[in-house]
């Protein structure tokens, strides 16, 4: 008969029992690493500086694509594992880190969701949450960018020689 369901009942072996213990103290170490970040967040984003020379842009197609990608991989990595068609391993390593510091990444997102700042990057919620300390001001970064319309009097236009000249009226 097609479709048939086999069951074995039997005794746990101590390999799952210590895999099991490894993901309650990592679960264990996230939740502590949460009260900390969120604690942390929660005190300095309201110290936090602005930062009059960012602009912020969202996360990309390529990036979004590239987390679906590993969240597919992750999720057939621990599907063979469950399935028996490989051995107990690589998510276990896998799940451990992800209960580690997706607590704290969660309490993050939320208090930032809830203080509405827009304009906070990633690299500066991380600051906030793991060093402790409120983030520097980004330095000013000047960009080329293709000119459109007019020469503004007094601009430096580029020119493929040294030196560069300056704009006429």
């Amino acid at each position: 008969m097609a479709g048939t369901v086999e069951t074995f009942v039997g005794m746990v072996g101590d390999g799952r029992i210590i895999a099991f213990l490894i993901l309650t103290a990592a679960f264990a170490l996230g939740l502590l690493g949460a009260a900390v970040a969120g604690a942390r967040v929660h005190r300095l984003l309201g110290r936090r500086l602005e930062q009059p020379h960012r602009s912020v842009r969202p996360i990309t197609v390529k990036e979004r694509i590239r987390v679906v990608f590993w969240s597919a991989m992750i999720t057939v990595l621990a599907w063979l594992e469950v399935s028996g068609r490989l051995v107990l391993g690589p998510s276990l390593l896998l799940g451990a880190a992800a209960l580690v510091g997706l607590p704290g990444v969660l309490v993050a997102r939320v208090l930032v969701h809830r203080s509405h700042c827009h304009d906070l990057s990633g690299t500066d919620l991380r600051c906030l949450a793991v060093r402790g300390r409120v983030p520097a001001i980004d330095p000013l970064v000047l960009v080329l960018r293709p000119l459109s319309g007019p020469v503004p009097d007094g601009a430096v236009v580029p020119w493929p020689v040294d030196p560069p000249y300056p704009a006429l009226p």
